[in-house]
């Protein structure tokens, strides 16, 4: 590697034992050398070295460094050769990389392992693999994005939003001048805060911790972070505020000087004034420019350390008073601003002049102090110097790819001022959440014009196009790795592992990497009463790409989820198919440990059902016998293929050759559906009835989605778009679905589901007024009555009992009396297409009132395996399959979760009177036969001979091998 080079941490090739058996070695060669008493005193000594003394301690330095590299054996060594000799290190420290391995070699010793530096790209051997050449080219990828047109309205308004942050503040109110981006990983955060700066006069500051892996871009300022974390007083607080306030003001002097030669080709002669954003435009570029911005923070600092006060302050143990440093920072700054508008009359006077952004500020959140302050980190220390500079018309954006809502932005109660957390109200600002997603370029939109087949808008190169700016960014790359790899990218950026890395069940089985892939398939909702799932909520959209819809103004907590993305939910696909339990027990994990909540159990059971069988039937189709979990999922999927993985193959034989219940005699299910497909590896949620029709149909096809409809939504839960034929370009008046609803009800109940008046208003199937022919196009509703009973809540039922269930499916026979075509009239028997039913036949015609939409319809009653095939895969049996999807259904009543099940014990939860019901537990005190259900005085009689208890059952009412047809009207 070349010594100009920028460093990189390499995949570890030796594992934590070989690192620690170094490592030891290492502690034990430097305390014996230099007369150490304990690893603590190494570390120490190490700390104590600053940039400015290298020259001192070069020679100190080499040989710790030597050894590091050279404990290990020639035959384990992947250290380039040049570094097995010490004078080699050496002179490490008088290279371009000096600064920065001095400052990574304390980060070490802080943390007792040199592993990230025998780990370093300058010492190791270069190793070709497909995973390092893969990181090379998303490097450049992610370097090649930005000099790519920045689309989309995102930047203008975070400028408007932060704009009247800082013109509703005033100075007297307490850490209102800055706000916290709260977003996960590839939404463009850095990206358009870049953009911003051409709108306002702008400081940018990265603060990349060095070493970090992957392939972050921009590189870090590492000057200005070295800065931050290393000066002032590890004991006193205050002295490092005072240290940031000294940084400011000479870097608005050095600003104001350096303006002198930036920004005169845009200076108004005849008005005097200069355009705040020209000016702000030309700064840009003018740091942007080589190494500009790194030489100018390089001065800056340089000059800032060598100043008595800062290098007393690191002594400082004592009362510091900060105004004084404040004082003279604001009067820098408005030295500044005076330069960057001369004629300030020309804007309102809380017009925002300044604006600095700190990216990647969780580096210093690490670093906490001692003594009376050991809960505040540096990055408060930067909050609170920020602060002091609240007279001035600046205002700071901060940013972290680890979204720590309690750390950047804590609520009112948890904020480390103790004037914050007393005070009257609330002035912190509430996190900014609104960054780019299905971006548009060029205002174009994302489905072409012309529309696109099926086949279509599976490809990559179409998905791609839906969420977060990364995947397209890559994808626009053209770089054949980078396109090819992309779901692998998302999968590892969502679950933490690599596509080809096998998965320890022991340590993962329970992981938030399993959590994040049922979230992004199924629209899981966490528990909002459970500090552990608020915690588990922040934490996904630190790690795991969750998005972050919005923080409250208390930013208590935050309201998050996993929006339509479909290359995440395939790279969700990938990883669960690949987890040794089912996809039914991983989620019946999390809602047992308290982190889901069920909210409406039957439809999330629901949910489950159609994907699974999706999931199912695409394995069918599209596997690989000699890799069964090398699989791609986001394929077309013919309808009665996707109802036979759902139902089995037995259940849908008593349904393909039978005429829709509103239309006889017209087309069999088979015929109707022939040339249907569906196509979702994932869920959206209405928020209304409006897209419950076939243009939301359309549009949610293109995105390989189903719609969990609306909670106000009347007659169905869910609608799941089809399609007829593969060849033909989509378009609303192609599309049908499946419309159904669930009932998660001991008794049955006849459930009416028609397209006509979906929403209330208008039908499914929209009248095209330039149509001159019938639209005949069908659908299919299913009735799911899932029908386990609360057993515990309703009987005291032992869960052993609930496998004792009933199974029936059914489809629902034509009904004479609303037949629209003659019993003379031959069924059709060509498999039904849109356009060639529109084709008018040869000869006079008489005139035909519309018919309806034919309909097929499917009951299912109770949740068996016999019922749903989908239930069972290669991972589960009947009774295990039928035990989970019970406890999904089941209650999360007081019932529902007590620990102990057993009659007697339930009976004496009963009395203990949490709700009132007929029964002998609840009344036997008023002796009334009816309150006690016939039998007064049971519970006292039993209490004689507890033994004897016998617990009430249910009957199933029917075997389950019984399969019966007929209408909703019979059971």
């Amino acid at each position: 590697m070349s010594q100009t080079e920028a460093l990189q941490v390499l995949p570890d090739v030796l594992g934590p034992a070989a690192h620690d058996k170094i490592d030891q070695r290492l502690w034990e060669y430097v305390k014996r050398w230099r007369k150490i008493g304990d690893n603590a005193g190494v570390a120490a000594m190490l700390l104590k070295m600053n940039p400015d003394d290298l020259q001192e301690h070069e020679g100190t330095l080499g040989v710790v460094l030597f050894h590091a590299l050279r404990a290990q054996s020639d035959r384990e060594s992947q250290i380039r050769k040049e570094y097995s000799d010490a004078l080699t290190c050496q002179d490490v420290f008088s290279g371009p990389h000096a600064e920065e391995i001095l400052q990574m070699m304390k980060t070490c010793a802080e943390n007792g392992s040199f592993a990230a530096i025998r780990n370093l790209s300058l010492f190791r051997i270069p190793i070709a693999t497909e995973e390092t050449n893969f990181d090379a080219a998303q490097s450049e990828a992610t370097v090649s994005a930005w000099s790519r047109t920045f689309y989309g309205t995102a930047h203008q308004t975070l400028y408007n939003s932060i704009e009247r942050m800082n013109s509703s503040r005033v100075p007297e109110q307490l850490y209102s001048n800055y706000v916290s981006i709260v977003q996960s990983s590839g939404t463009g955060k850095s990206r358009t805060v870049d953009e911003m700066a051409r709108l306002v006069f702008t400081f940018p500051f990265n603060l990349r911790a060095e070493g970090d892996s992957g392939y972050a871009y921009p590189v870090a300022d590492s000057k200005i972070r070295d800065f931050l974390l290393e000066e002032g007083s590890k004991e006193n607080f205050d002295s490092i505020v005072a240290a940031y306030l000294i940084f400011f003001k000479h870097l608005f002097e050095a600003t104001t000087q350096t303006l002198s030669t930036v920004g005169s080709s845009i200076e108004d002669q005849t008005a005097g004034i200069r355009s705040n954003a020209p000016l702000a435009e030309e700064w840009r570029a003018h740091l942007a420019e080589g190494d500009t911005r790194k030489q100018f923070y390089e001065k800056t600092v340089k000059y800032v350390r060598r100043l008595p006060e800062v290098i007393e302050l690191k002594q400082n143990e004592g009362s510091i008073k900060l105004n004084s440093y404040a004082q003279r920072a604001v009067e820098a700054g408005e030295n500044l601003i005076k330069s960057l508008v001369h004629d300030e009359s020309a804007e309102p006077a809380n017009s925002l002049r300044l604006v600095m952004y700190f990216d990647e500020a969780h580096s210093l959140m690490q670093h906490s102090t001692k003594g009376i302050d050991t809960g505040r980190t540096r990055y408060h220390a930067l909050c609170k110097a920020i602060h002091q500079l609240a007279a001035l018309p600046l205002f700071v954006v901060m940013l972290s790819t680890t979204s720590q809502l309690h750390k950047l932005s804590p609520a009112k109660i948890f904020h480390p001022s103790m004037r914050v957390q007393g005070g009257k109200q609330d002035d912190l600002q509430a996190p900014i959440t609104e960054m780019p997603f299905d971006l548009l370029c060029d205002n174009q939109t994302l489905v072409p014009p012309g529309g696109v087949t099926l086949t279509d808008a599976c490809s990559l190169g179409f998905i791609c196009r839906f969420g977060r700016p990364l995947w397209r960014a890559f994808f626009m790359s053209e770089d054949p790795d980078v396109q090819r790899m992309l779901v692998d990218t998302a999968y590892s950026k969502l679950t933490g592992f690599q596509l080809n890395q096998a998965l320890d069940e022991t340590t993962v089985h329970r992981s938030r990497a399993h959590l994040a892939a049922l979230s992004t398939r199924l629209l899981l909702e966490f528990e909002p009463i459970r500090e552990l799932a608020r915690k588990a909520e922040v934490e996904l959209v630190e790690s795991n790409l969750r998005i972050a819809y919005s923080v409250p103004k208390h930013r208590e907590y935050l309201r998050s989820g996993y929006p339509s993305e479909p290359i995440l939910a395939e790279a969700a696909a990938r990883f669960l198919i690949r987890s040794r339990s089912s996809v039914p027990a991983n989620l019946a994990y999390f809602i047992e440990s308290g982190l889901i909540n069920k909210g409406e159990r039957g439809e999330l059971v629901m949910r489950l059902l159609l994907l699974e069988a999706f999931d199912k039937a695409t394995r069918k189709q599209c596997g690989n016998p000699e890799d069964p979990k090398r699989i791609t999922f986001d394929h077309p999927i013919p309808v009665i293929d996707f109802l036979q993985a759902l139902f089995g193959e037995d259940n849908m034989e008593t349904v393909l050759d039978k005429d829709p219940h509103n239309c006889a005699n017209w087309r069999t299910f088979r015929k109707a559906f022939g040339k249907a497909y569906v196509h979702f590896t994932h869920f959206g949620k209405s928020e209304n009835e409006s897209v419950s029709n076939q243009f939301g149909a359309w549009a949610a096809i293109m995105r390989g989605m189903a719609m969990q409809c609306s909670t106000n939504q009347r007659n169905i839960d869910c609608i799941i778009p089809i399609v007829f034929d593969l060849k033909k370009k989509i378009t609303p008046d192609r599309m049908s679905a499946i419309l159904i609803q669930v009932k998660n009800k001991e008794e049955f109940e006849v459930l009416a589901i028609d397209e006509k008046k979906l929403d209330g208003v208008n039908d499914f199937f929209r009248k095209d007024k330039g149509r001159t022919l019938p639209d005949n196009r069908p659908y299919i509703t299913i009735a799911m009555h899932l029908g386990i009973q609360d057993a515990a809540y309703k009987t005291s039922l032992p869960k052993g009992k609930l496998h004792e269930l009933e199974a029936s499916f059914q489809c629902v026979a034509p009904t004479s009396h609303v037949s629209t075509r003659s019993t003379t009239e031959e069924r059709m028997e060509t498999l039904y297409d849109p356009d060639d039913d529109l084709v008018p036949p040869e000869g006079p015609q008489e005139k035909k009132k519309d018919i309806p939409h034919p309909r097929y319809e499917i009951v299912a009653k109770k949740c068996y395996p016999k019922t749903f095939a989908a239930m069972l895969d290669h991972r589960s049996n009947v009774q295990e399959a039928t035990s989970i999807y019970a406890y999904l259904l089941g209650g999360t009543g007081v019932y529902d979760e007590h620990p102990r099940q057993e009659e007697e014990n339930l009976a004496a939860l009963r009395n203990l009177k949490p709700g009132w019901s007929v029964g002998d537990d609840y009344y036997d005190w008023t002796g009334n036969k009816f309150l006690c259900g016939e039998t007064p005085g049971r519970r006292r009689m039993k209490s004689n001979d507890s033994q004897d208890a016998v617990p009430m059952l249910i009957d199933g009412g029917g075997s389950p091998e019984d399969i019966v047809m007929g209408s909703q009207n019979s059971d």
